[in-house]
């Protein structure tokens, strides 16, 4: 360790309020970041997404059963999908597409809802469709129809953030 601080002295890496950051940043730490930036931008995103998606799924059912008691199922769902729907857009802006800019949180909120609503479609016609198709279907034949609904609904959520919230495109030329 003490050869590092003489090399560091040395070469002029001193200054007078402590080490610089850049020059302590190991080597393997810049070639993870060259291999990172060597994928393509979805295998980079999607396991954040499903990380934010898995935490805001338990948050919804928490938040379900907590506000199950004093409202009726309807409204506790309605509830806890909104409220998730808003922390997922929060985390998804912040962890999966590091947009930390507040100018464009609304929209992206926005974005959010709307693609909650379209979850919502999904699910329900993709029940009703079960309802004309299968009348006698059971509570299994009906969660397999929307695990495969809301899969498709991530997906389309998965798109649609990463369209509007992508920030490692490269720049236009107007």
């Amino acid at each position: 360790m003490r050869s590092h601080l003489v090399e560091d002295a040395v070469a002029g890496r001193w200054g007078g309020h402590g080490w610089s950051r850049q020059d302590r940043v190991p080597r393997f730490a810049e070639a993870r970041r060259e291999e990172k930036q060597s994928m393509p931008w979805w295998v980079r995103n999607v396991p954040g997404f499903l990380v934010v998606g898995a935490c805001c799924t338990a948050a919804y059912f928490t938040l379900y059963l907590l506000l199950r008691a004093p409202l009726d199922a309807q409204w506790a769902n309605a509830v806890a999908l909104v409220v998730s729907t808003l922390a997922d857009t929060w985390g998804n802006r912040r962890w999966t597409f590091g947009v930390r800019d507040p100018r464009s949180a609304l929209p992206h909120q926005l974005l959010g809802l709307a693609v909650l609503a379209l979850g919502v479609l999904l699910t329900s016609v993709s029940l009703w469709w079960l309802g004309r198709v299968a009348p006698g279907a059971s509570t299994l034949d009906e969660v397999l129809v929307l695990a495969a609904a809301n899969g498709l609904s991530g997906t389309i959520r998965f798109a649609a953030y990463a369209r509007v919230m992508r920030t490692d495109r490269p720049a236009r030329v107007v």
